[in-house]
């Protein structure tokens, strides 16, 4: 029996007593046709009901009952919904206009409804459904009522209203709908993830044959969902193999992903190629989970593929994916493309862990293969409360202190919150080298500032500490700080402990020179003696020391002591050059009244024929004691040899003062006017000048002649007293002259006593100019640059521009090459020499190289390199430090493809060094064979530069490490070991070495 009969005989049972109320000719009259109708109805023949109804519709029936009317008209309209007539919602109002009121109205709604219903309308049906009147259908119509309105309610997303009709259907016992209620209510709880009630409902359902299937599929999920994986593998395997489609697929990733929860990961691998294979396409979660799976089978190049197809939009599903196929390469040991992938994870932010863990392992990878500190910082900057960032600071001190970058590892430690004991005694040990790399280039208050540190961190060496306190008292010497000096050494000195040290014997010199330097030449004394006294493998100083002794007698006014003294060191010196003790031995002889031994020590003086300054000290100061010992004829060829060197203008008007005093002395006036008067004349600026005056008018004064010279005075613009700028004038002349006469420490104390004088002189930015020069030429860089920063902030013209050269130069030897930068901006901006143009090119270049500025070094290097002035040299430095950049940037391809260049040339140090990093840069893509490859390569091509070749051989045993080759590993780090000599200070390769080497043997290797 079909739908519409099974209705319509229901129907008729529900009305025919309506039917039978209804009296009269009319129904008398067609009671037949309604009763043939009727059956024609219950035979399907819903065609000739049609028919029938509307021959009969278009007699006269006047007279008949509506509600017969409205029986015979309920047929056909029935009819017409079972026949699918196109005007079926207008046959259903028609009829309702006609009778309103016609208990007929609610099964033709009815019928209305389960067309809408079956054709899967479920909105309209569900809106025809709650319009009719229940009550007027039968009981079975109000099941297949109230099945199809729960089933509509949840098909249009009612769920709560579903779920309540399918419970009222199962409250009602046994009928034709309780088995789809139990599934459909069981579905209802799964999709709302009620897994528990969802269960109960399926559970009911496992022996129907309509429902068991699907039940247990269901029911799989729902252990699934609830992570009971256990069950969910025990419901999937007995019914995945009689799935079909789309179940069967998901049936297969359940048990695939059960498995992987129960960490059986080859049994996730085995249902999800079962899945992988019957699945025509692989969704981006489906390649998701593939490569998860993988990943934890340690297929990392699978994981890779799979990764790959999941990370190209921007969701949640791709940050996840590239944290993923970071770690696969991480697997695979392809370093840069891991830190390319853990970039991409951390720039989104749709879970923020998991962006938080992707920016700690880019900013991690950033660091190890670029050394690039940046992301390190932004990580903590932006997650400030975690608690990574002294385990961050911490590593990367670690690994600045294996690589010897002691600046970088003070800088990283100094970021730690809580100090560990290591971490304390690590901030030690790298102030105190960072100390000792400044006072190498002679930094040396920089250096006191990480001597302070390492003292300040020495709870747990107290040797270190003691080296520290030695060298910053070293430092504090160097700046002239003495009393500091004494302060820092005084106890160490004290210390027996210090005293069984190497640097004990330097630290008896500092104390004796810091007490020298003050004017307590007694204490001097006492500290010159002990190192004096101490085995003479300890005094390697002996001479310096046995002079400076002497040089304490002799400020002291013992004159003999210091003679004897000076006598002993001049007999054991041996160069031409070191003429000091010579020099100052003549004094003190002659200041004891022993003028032949003066006069014979500075003739040996003489004799040498130096280069020295006091080969002309000498000469000058044997002729003044010819003249005191009236050896006129010796004195006046000491004096003319000095006129006749043009290479130390210092003594020439002094030795024309003596000429003419000789000769006056000898009566030959006019000869000694010659001589004075070309000292007024032609000096006139000389510090002489005053002395050559009184000369002048003495003679006139002898020859009786005053007159003469008031007239010289006149002729000669001298009558009047001189002004304040010509006294400044000549005071800057004479400290001028002793540095034109490179007589610089004399030079140092006339030009600070000029400048104190005159702090704001016309000549004041000259003379700084001076002193910075002589305090550069006398080894003290900082003192220099601090009077080259004088000139640039008052000066002008010329001087200005030679000293701000100067002075980034000074910069960059001394490390400071962010002040570096800043001069060589402002040489740039200033010179109008070419030659300082391109020195501000190459001086910003490598300023902004030093301070780790790479964006600007890379457009500096370009300015250099399309300049035109680069020479060989100078190109490969600025390709080098460009291609440098590049890679701490972390733009491996341009960086690459410039070491590339660079390494043609193994002869060079940049091109050893872009060998290496080809090398390094090779192993950090995993790339094992061409490691191999290149450093083979860089051997037999017969570098020179053995660190870089040596650090090469290191990447190489690592690189076999990495493939399990432990024997080739150990060998070739042993290789290393036994033929590699240290290159410079702070070598870092046998170190590395050695730590491999131990990793090996405690890992049994």
């Amino acid at each position: 029996m079909n739908k519409c009969r099974f209705i319509f005989c229901v129907t008729c049972i529900v009305l025919f007593p309506c039917l039978l109320g209804a009296q009269g000719y009319a129904y008398k009259s067609i009671r037949g046709e309604v009763e043939r109708v009727r059956d024609l109805f219950v035979n399907d023949m819903h065609q000739a009901v049609q028919n029938e109804v509307a021959l009969l519709l278009s007699k006269d029936l006047k007279g008949v009952s509506p509600q017969l009317l409205a029986e015979l008209e309920s047929y056909g309209v029935i009819s017409g919904i079972c026949l699918k007539h196109s005007n079926i919602d207008g046959l259903v109002s028609g009829f309702q206009s006609r009778y309103p009121n016609s208990p007929r109205l609610a099964p033709i709604k009815f019928h209305q409804s389960v067309y809408y219903f079956d054709e899967g309308d479920y909105a309209k049906s569900l809106s025809i459904i709650n319009g009719i009147e229940n009550k007027y259908l039968s009981k079975q119509q109000r099941w297949t009522y109230m099945f199809n309105k729960a089933y509509s309610n949840m098909r249009v997303g009612n769920n709560n209203e579903a779920k309540a009709g399918f419970r009222q259907i199962l409250s009602l016992g046994d009928t034709p709908y309780k088995a789809p209620s139990h599934y459909y209510l069981g579905y209802l709880n799964y999709i709302s993830g009620d897994f528990e009630k969802a269960l109960r409902e399926f559970k009911v359902l496992e022996n129907n044959n309509d429902y068991s299937l699907l039940s247990k599929y269901y029911m799989a999920e729902s252990y699934f969902m609830m992570k009971e994986y256990g069950k969910a593998i025990e419901a999937g395997e007995e019914i995945y193999q009689k799935l079909e489609g789309d179940f069967k697929m998901k049936c297969v990733r359940i048990l695939s992903q059960s498995y992987y929860e129960l960490n059986d990961s080859r049994q996730a691998k085995r249902y999800l190629e079962m899945y992988s294979a019957e699945s025509d396409r692989m969704s981006r979660k489906d390649n998701y989970y593939s490569g998860v799976v993988s990943y934890s089978l340690g297929s990392y190049y699978a994981a890779i593929d799979a990764f790959v197809k999941v990370v190209g939009l921007k969701d949640s599903l791709a940050q996840n994916g590239f944290l993923y196929l970071g770690n696969s390469y991480l697997g695979v040991k392809n370093k840069l493309n891991a830190m390319g992938a853990f970039k991409e994870a951390a720039t989104m932010e749709y879970d923020r862990t998991i962006q938080e863990e992707a920016s700690f392992l880019y900013a991690k990878l950033a660091f190890d293969l670029n050394s690039d500190i940046e992301p390190f910082n932004a990580y903590i900057e932006k997650y400030p409360s975690t608690q990574k960032g002294d385990e961050i600071y911490s590593y990367i001190a670690a690994s600045y202190l294996q690589s010897k970058n002691f600046k970088d590892a003070v800088s990283a430690l100094g970021n730690v919150r809580k100090m560990t004991p290591e971490m304390v005694h690590n901030l030690q040990k790298a102030a105190f080298f960072r100390g000792m790399q400044l006072m190498s280039v002679r930094s040396y208050r920089s250096a006191i500032e990480n001597f302070d540190l390492s003292v300040a961190n020495g709870l747990y060496n107290a040797s270190l500490t003691s080296l520290a306190k030695f060298w910053k008292g070293e430092a504090l010497y160097r700046v002239n700080d003495f009393d500091g000096a004494l302060t820092i050494t005084s106890p160490l000195v004290q210390s027996q402990h210090f005293a069984s040290t190497d640097e004990y014997p330097m630290a008896l010199m500092n104390m004796g020179y810091s007490h020298f330097m003050l004017g307590d030449y007694s204490a001097a004394k006492v500290w010159f003696e002990k190192y004096l006294q101490l085995p003479a493998h300890k005094k390697i100083a002996f001479v310096e020391a046995k002079t400076r002794l002497a040089d304490c007698w002799y400020m002291e006014r013992n004159y003999e002591e210091s003679s004897l003294l000076y006598q002993d060191v001049a007999s054991r010196t041996f160069s031409k050059d070191d003429l000091y003790a010579t020099y100052m031995g003549a004094l003190s002889y002659g200041l004891v009244g022993q003028p032949q031994k003066k006069i014979s020590m500075l003739k040996d003086i003489i004799d040498k024929k130096s280069t020295s300054s006091y080969y002309h000290k000498s000469l000058y100061e044997l002729g003044r004691t010819y003249v005191q010992e009236e050896a006129n004829d010796d004195a006046i060829e000491c004096f003319n040899a000095l006129l006749q060197d043009k290479s130390d203008s210092t003594y020439r008007t002094k030795s024309m003062l003596e000429l003419g005093m000789i000769h006056s002395n000898l009566s030959k006036y006019d000869m000694a006017l010659n001589y004075f008067t070309a000292i007024v004349e032609k000096y006139p600026l000389s510090e002489d000048v005053m002395s050559a005056l009184a000369g002048i008018e003495s003679v006139y004064q002898l020859l009786n002649k005053p007159d003469k010279y008031l007239a010289y005075l006149d002729k000669v613009g001298m009558s009047s007293v001189k002004s304040a700028d010509e006294k400044e004038q000549m005071l800057f002349n004479g400290a001028e002259q002793l540095f034109l006469a490179e007589r610089y420490p004399e030079a140092l104390g006339s030009l600070e006593s000029f400048i104190e004088k005159y702090p704001e002189g016309a000549k004041t930015p000259q003379a700084y100019f001076y002193l910075a020069e002589a305090y550069r030429k006398t080894g003290k860089p900082e003192f220099a640059s601090d009077a080259y920063l004088k000139v640039m902030n008052t000066g002008e013209g010329a001087f200005v521009e030679l000293a701000t050269l100067y002075y980034g130069q000074l910069q960059l030897e001394l490390e400071e090459y962010g002040k570096a930068a800043y001069a060589f901006e402002s040489l740039e901006t200033i010179s109008k020499l070419e030659n300082n143009k391109k020195e501000a090119a190459v001086g910003k270049m490598r300023g902004y190289y030093g301070a780790r500025n790479f964006e600007k070094c890379i457009a500096a290097a370009d300015v250099v390199l399309a300049s035109g002035f680069a020479d060989g040299g100078l190109q490969r430095e600025a390709e080098y430090k460009k291609a440098k950049s590049y890679y701490s940037l972390g733009q491996r391809g341009e960086a690459i493809l410039l070491f590339g260049k660079l390494a043609k040339d193994y002869t060079s140090a940049e091109g050893a060094e872009s060998a290496y990093l080809l090398i390094q840069n090779a192993y950090d893509e995993g790339d094992f064979a061409k490691v191999e490859n290149l450093v083979y390569a860089f051997s037999d091509a017969g570098t020179s530069h053995m660190y870089w070749l040596a650090k090469s051989f290191i990447v190489l045993g690592d690189s076999f490490a990495e493939r399990d080759e432990w024997e080739q590993a150990k060998a070739t780090f042993e290789s290393v070991k036994e033929g590699y000599k240290p290159e410079k200070d702070y070598d870092d390769v046998l170190e590395q070495v050695e730590m491999r080497l131990l990793k090996l043997n405690e890992n049994g290797q």
